[in-house]
């Protein structure tokens, strides 16, 4: 029961005027606070964007649950080289990057129907985890991780196109953050369930197959999911080619492909790291921490303050 104290009431008013009191003001409310904001938000948003964002909730937890296993799978349970490691994400990411920019340009040319897109790339990725988990070869991992790079490729720009003409414009910020945050929430949700299983023994094999559990939950999720109602104002974009794109673009571009050349595929670290410095679900841990960190900074939570007021209320003995 919460504590109040009367404040002198105006004059003509007999009637107590009550205020919380400290004891309201606890590190316990100021950590509820912002968990009110973000309900109070999310309940303003459309409903196809509350949809899609619960789905990449379930698929992540599902993709991020196999990954951190894949290079041990490859290398400890099939017997592949680590060659084969960077053969596969090398294959897999090449060929679904011409589709990535051909799933948005299409869907745009099809009436702007986006769920026929959607439905297909989450489809893609769901049935190529029983694959990935029943290979008996690495080419069989080769496939399953194609077909899902391909359902990612697919869905991303048509999803993200729905996003954007299902809210008002006002909210189109908001959309994208609570979809990216759920996003990011998933990606931490799955390696710590990788953690819980390998602590508990289970198989590598057996992480994999679970993961095709929530992997199948995203196709029940989606089925609210409708196309966003036509706009009635659209604007023309003239289409001048590549030349036409401002030079800051290009700059930009630049710097990203300059890193792209240096950057190595995450796989190899995990594999490195079980190895060398995080052996066993240690792995698991040290994909999801920074995924946590991020996802609470995204969804405003202070860390640092609640850091220090959990310090001092040790210090206080309270």
């Amino acid at each position: 029961m919460r504590r109040t104290t009367p404040e002198r009431a105006p004059v003509g008013d007999h009637r107590p005027v009550m205020r919380p009191s400290a004891s309201d003001r606890t590190p316990a409310t100021a950590v509820a606070r912002p968990f009110g904001r973000v309900r109070s938000a999310r309940e303003s948003l459309p409903e196809n964007v509350r949809v899609l964002a619960r789905a990449s909730f379930a698929n992540d937890v599902a993709s991020e649950l196999a990954y951190p296993v894949i290079p041990l799978f490859l290398t400890v349970t099939l017997g592949a080289p680590v060659a084969v490691l960077g053969l596969i994400e090398g294959i897999a990411e090449g060929v679904a990057v011409g589709l990535r920019g051909l799933a948005g340009w299409l869907s745009d040319r099809a009436g702007e129907r986006r769920r026929p897109w959607i439905f297909g790339g989450y489809t893609t990725s769901v049935l190529a985890r029983p694959l990935l988990a029943a290979a008996p070869a690495w080419g069989f991992v080769l496939a399953a991780r194609v077909a899902d790079r391909l359902g990612k490729a697919a869905r991303t720009a048509p999803r993200d196109a729905l996003i954007r003409d299902s809210s008002q414009p006002e909210l189109v910020g908001a959309s994208f953050g609570h979809h990216r945050a759920l996003d990011s929430a998933g990606a931490a949700v799955g390696p710590l369930a990788a953690v819980v299983l390998l602590a508990a023994g289970a198989s590598l094999r057996t992480v994999l197959w679970v993961a095709v559990v929530p992997g199948l939950a995203v196709l029940l999720l989606l089925r609210p999911v409708r196309e966003a109602p036509p706009r009635r104002e659209r604007r023309r974009v003239e289409r001048e080619g590549v030349r036409g794109l401002p030079r800051g673009f290009w700059l930009v571009l630049g710097v990203w492909v300059v890193f792209s050349l240096g950057n190595s595929s995450d796989v190899f670290l995990l594999h490195d790291a079980d190895h060398y410095s995080a052996r066993g679900s240690w792995r698991a841990t040290a994909q999801a921490l920074p995924r946590i960190l991020r996802e609470l900074c995204n969804r405003g939570f202070p860390i640092g303050s609640y850091g220090e007021i959990a310090a001092n209320a040790a210090k206080n003995g309270s």
